[in-house]
């Protein structure tokens, strides 16, 4: 197929080029390869969350305890009332 045989004329849309075969095929090769990471990242995922539930169920406290952060200001403290108030006034 010659597309400079047509003089002035738009080529047809319909005829499909080499460049344009190879760019789907590359373009397909890289959506493969997407999904693939995508599905191993979802199995990995899954297997982290089980792994994670049977971690939780042998009763180990250091998991199952919620760490607070030095900067946290919503522990129950006295005079932390009065001090929020402070300095929201």
């Amino acid at each position: 197929h010659d597309p400079f045989a047509a003089g002035d004329q738009t080529p047809d849309a319909r005829v499909r080029t080499y460049k344009d075969i190879i760019n789907e095929q590359e373009l397909q090769k890289e959506k493969d390869a997407v999904m693939r990471q995508v599905q191993k990242k979802m199995e990995q995922e899954k297997a982290d969350k089980e792994s994670g539930k049977r971690g939780l169920e042998g009763g180990d406290d250091a998991a199952g305890t919620k760490r607070r952060r030095w900067d946290d200001t919503s522990a129950a403290r006295p005079g932390s009332e009065a001090r929020s108030e402070l300095s929201s006034a």
